[in-house]
């Protein structure tokens, strides 16, 4: 088996070696190996049924035993077997055993035949408790098998109706129908990977995420990318900022915050910042975008913007991602052009300055009124005693 390692069966043995575990028990369960010793169930394609869910089984009841000894996320749990080895159990013998531990569910692995093409699990009937169970385990078997989906389906199988408890049955693939049936079943990785399934649908069915223990999710990642900001501005302007980011603090239990900066292009000045933390709840994840406002200030020529996302209380040594625009910053202009003076408008002669602005032409007429002032003041000297000569 090469899902759960070997070192990791000996730390969950460990484990259970030890005592109860910490943490209290998610639940019970019995696991059922279809058929067993002179009935070999189904046979096609030089394979056995009750060798490969005996080998199904054993992996999920190694799946359950190394998420009980994994505390950092799944659950704890009970394990029954109604056989672990090549032994046969009547059908009435596997619901006694399951009824005389009180488990809180019974999950039967078996294989089909009959030339379909597929997976499907049975409950006993539709809506309830065991339905629930058999939906779990039909969409996580499909989804690590990579089989056809033939749904869930409803019948009255002895140990579906005969055990006290929520109970399925499910039928891996078929076993005489070789394309994508008998070539997955015949590999021990795949009966593998049905076991993790099955982990993965009890831990579902008990309200938990999906967790594959012995999978160590490290510490806190994210990824911070800008989405929209604007590519050029006026003074005074509005500037919207999005930053997009994705995140596994909602795989840790833990709670972060995104900050965005506007600096000066020219000289990294820090202009203005935002924060936002979700409100005080912080942001958890996986994936989310939000937008920030800013005004385009006076006094830079262009501006670029730096965002990062941290753990709560952490700063900006701490931050697990960051992003900025500085090499395609926003420039900003002067802002609105000023209001011309009567008589002069865009329309009128510049004088053969072709070149010249509405700025220039201002500074031009304004020049052109100070020279008549300066005139007229000198003729109230001349008149007041001072005649120029005349040549």
């Amino acid at each position: 088996m090469t899902g759960p390692r070997w070192w990791c069966l000996v730390a969950a043995a460990a484990a259970l070696l030890a005592g109860p575990a910490a943490w209290a028990q998610t639940g019970s369960v019995c696991i059922d190996a279809g058929h067993g010793g002179d009935d070999p169930g189904a046979v096609g394609n030089g394979l056995n049924e009750k060798d490969l869910n005996l080998t199904a089984a054993l992996a999920f009841r190694d799946w359950l035993a190394l998420d009980t000894a994994d505390g950092s996320s799944g659950g704890s749990w009970d394990v029954y077997m109604t056989r672990d080895t090549d032994v046969y159990v009547t059908l009435s013998g596997r619901c006694d055993y399951a009824n005389s531990h009180g488990v809180d569910v019974f999950m039967s692995i078996h294989a089909n035949a009959g030339g379909g093409n597929g997976t499907e699990t049975y409950a006993y009937a539709s809506g309830g408790s065991a339905d629930d169970l058999a939906h779990e385990v039909q969409e996580e078997v499909l989804e690590h098998l990579g089989t056809n989906d033939r749904g869930v389906k409803y019948a009255s199988f002895t140990v579906l109706t005969d055990t006290a408890m929520p109970a399925d049955l499910n039928e891996m693939a078929f076993i005489d129908v070789w394309e994508g049936n008998a070539e997955l079943l015949e590999d021990p990785d795949n009966l593998d990977a049905v076991g993790l399934g099955h982990l993965h649908a009890i831990q579902g069915y008990f309200g938990l995420s999906a967790y594959t223990p012995g999978d160590d999710p490290g510490g806190p990642t994210a990824t911070v990318t800008f989405g929209d900001y604007p590519a050029s501005a006026q003074v005074g302007d509005t500037l919207s900022v999005s930053v997009d980011y994705s995140t596994n603090l909602n795989e840790l239990g833990e709670r972060g915050y995104l900050e965005v900066m506007m600096l000066d292009a020219d000289s990294w000045e820090e202009l203005a910042q935002r924060t936002w933390d979700n409100e005080g709840d912080g942001i958890q994840g996986p994936a989310g975008s939000h937008e920030f406002s800013f005004v385009a200030p006076t006094g830079s020529d262009a501006v670029y913007f730096v965002t990062y996302l941290a753990l709560l209380d952490d700063d900006w040594t701490d931050r697990l991602d960051d992003d900025s625009t500085q090499d395609d910053p926003t420039p900003i202009g002067a802002g609105p052009t000023p209001h011309m003076p009567d008589g002069l408008d865009d329309d009128e002669d510049d004088g053969g300055c072709s070149g010249c602005t509405h700025a220039g032409r201002i500074r031009a007429g304004q020049a052109g009124w100070v020279l008549l002032g300066l005139l007229l003041v000198a003729r109230r000297q001349s008149v007041g005693g001072h005649r120029p000569r005349l040549r």
